[in-house]
């Protein structure tokens, strides 16, 4: 099943309204946003976004950061008052292998169960409309930008395009926490089973191709034992999800085309290919905007939309490596 949404028409929606009309949290009462912080202060880009994605989410959502315990947050408070928060311990939030930790575990999704969707919003992100209700009604459980990269899960060191960023990510919430839960194993026709093993192998992927294996072999269930090991490798959580969804599992996420994903956000350092990709659509998000593709795409914007991005956030000239997007 396609993961595509309802088009809607392109609209820069820096007050959060949208078509529907209204304000007010009861418009998309399943979508929780969240940001996660870890230091008192932000820096200016930091603080941008914050200010930037508030406006845009807050006035509809309910806005959550998640931090360590006893972080003051006062400075953020001075920012966005309304937000809520949910603290973990200190131990998830010393590096980025950390961090994927946390959002590896059962307890983080728990935590924000009462909803069915939960949208990451890292302070290098920047939101340029909320569609959340449109990418909330589909198929799909992970929404993230697009990327080219040698993949450390595939061994033959192929460059790919793969889907399911996690810097500004929309995931659905029961989705992810049957995956991690899966207490029985995968489960197969026979079938699908060779053709699971064949395909991947010849893929170079040989992390999908070793669930159904380890668990003929016994080994207790494959894909949690798996998990176990990447967790302690310190892999990154959006690639770990990526690697032990496919098709043939059971439970599995659905994850969208490289297009589909496209059309719902971009990731600065990739921001050109997968521009034209999507048909030059303008998306909800972008990833990664400090960086030269996606500070070359807010300055294009700027342009066009000078309520979309704030010129104080754009330096008064181009830095090094900006070309100019043409949208």
């Amino acid at each position: 099943m396609s993961c595509e949404p309802h088009r809607t028409k392109d609209l820069f929606l820096a007050d959060g309204g949208d078509s529907a009309g209204g304000t007010g949290l009861d418009v998309s009462p399943s979508v929780v946003v969240t940001i996660p912080v870890y230091r008192a202060e932000m820096s200016q880009n930091e603080e941008a976004s914050f200010r930037r994605n508030t406006s845009v989410l807050g006035k509809r959502h309910p806005v959550v950061l998640f931090a360590p315990r006893g972080l003051d947050l006062t400075r953020y408070r001075k920012i966005f008052p309304g937000f809520q928060v949910e603290f973990f311990p200190d131990r998830f939030f010393g590096s980025i292998e950390d961090y994927s930790r946390l959002l590896l575990s059962e307890e983080f999704y728990e935590r924000f169960s009462a909803y069915e969707w939960l949208l990451i919003c890292q302070l290098d992100a920047w939101v340029l409309k909320d569609e959340l209700a449109r990418w909330c009604a589909t198929s799909c459980d992970f929404w993230g930008a697009p990327i080219s990269a040698r993949w450390e899960f595939y061994m033959d060191g192929r460059i790919r395009d793969i889907v399911g960023n996690g810097g500004f990510s929309l995931r659905r919430i029961s989705a992810f926490l049957k995956v991690l839960r899966a207490e029985r194993g995968p489960m197969y026709t026979r079938k699908a089973l060779g053709h699971h093993i064949v395909r991947h192998f010849r893929n170079g992927d040989f992390l999908r191709a070793l669930v159904p294996i380890l668990r003929m072999a016994g080994i207790g269930n494959g894909r949690r034992l798996c998990l176990d090991i990447l967790r302690r490798q310190g892999c990154c959580e959006d690639m770990v999800f990526r690697a032990l969804s496919s098709p043939e599992l059971e439970p599995h996420l659905n994850f969208p085309s490289v297009r589909e994903a496209a059309d719902f956000a971009l990731d600065g350092n990739f921001l050109r290919q997968f521009f034209e990709i999507s048909g030059r659509r303008i998306p909800c998000g972008l990833h990664a905007w400090h960086q030269p593709e996606g500070m070359a795409f807010l300055r294009s914007l700027r342009e066009k939309d000078p309520a979309a991005v704030p010129e104080s956030v754009l330096p008064a000239a181009p830095n090094e490596g900006e070309r100019g997007v043409d949208i």
